[in-house]
């Protein structure tokens, strides 16, 4: 759609037990004149070297804008 947009959101807590995952959502940045809503369930947790860890979020925005379309977009929920 000749666009970019930048994910925000929150994670939902999870309890702190091995191969947690944790809800989330969140909306894009306003660029085109539009924005659109996410939201889903991370991956497991992925250990870092400092012990902490991060989790893998992927999925499909909502439909928004003149032009209908969505969003594929992946990344990492620290």
């Amino acid at each position: 759609m000749g666009h970019r947009h930048r994910l925000g959101g929150v994670t939902a807590p999870a309890p702190d037990v091995p191969d947690h995952v944790h809800e989330y959502r969140g909306t894009t940045t306003f660029d085109d004149g539009h924005v659109h809503h996410f939201s889903g369930v991370t991956g497991p947790p992925i250990p870092l070297p400092d012990g902490g860890h991060y989790h893998i979020i992927e999925g499909e925005t909502t439909v928004n804008d003149r032009i209908p379309h969505t969003h594929f977009y992946k990344g990492e929920a620290r």
